[in-house]
């Protein structure tokens, strides 16, 4: 019988640790902070500071981009976070809402 090495994994570091992909971050604030209540709530305290006065008014028919900022009519003053195809998530002072738009 001949002995087989092991060969599986020959030169390859192996480490225990998952390689983390970097999280987005908008405006300064990391997109983990905007799933929890409070969070979110931390996250748009931090970023309307840097708003300016003039923010458009939100209506479905217009174009919004990432860190745009927009006013709506119930929501308030908001902070794009992410863009689809004709949705957008948009941080308000109530949390994270999603926005049609492009209509």
């Amino acid at each position: 019988m001949t002995d087989k090495k092991d060969t599986k994994d020959v030169g390859k570091k192996t480490s225990s640790r998952k390689r983390r992909k970097k999280e987005p971050v908008i405006g300064g604030v990391r997109r983990a902070m905007l799933k929890e209540a409070a969070g979110a709530k931390k996250a748009w305290e931090s970023l309307i500071k840097n708003v300016e006065p003039d923010s458009p008014p939100y209506n479905i028919h217009m174009d919004l981009k990432t860190e745009q900022t927009i006013e709506h009519a119930s929501f308030g003053i908001g902070f794009v976070v992410s863009v689809s195809t004709n949705k957008a998530e948009v941080l308000f002072e109530e949390g994270v809402k999603k926005l049609v738009f492009k209509r």
